[in-house]
């Protein structure tokens, strides 16, 4: 069986960005859980600079639609 050419195997299709709706498009985020931190996020919660999960820090998110292949 071979792989789908528009999804490349993933089952989605990306048509585009948006603006992240935790960070509003900033990338980083005001507020944090603290139960939900490791230790690779201690130097930006200390900074005061910690990258938005959701989008990774780039402050937008993929808009993916579902491959009818």
């Amino acid at each position: 069986m071979s792989e789908c050419s528009e999804c490349k195997g993933t089952g989605f299709i990306v048509e585009g960005e948006t603006v992240c709706p935790v960070c509003h498009g900033s990338g980083k985020v005001k507020s944090v859980d603290l139960t939900s931190l490791n230790e690779e996020d201690l130097p930006g919660l200390l900074s005061g600079d910690l990258n938005c999960k959701k989008c990774g820090g780039t402050g937008k998110i993929p808009v993916k639609k579902r491959c009818e292949k």
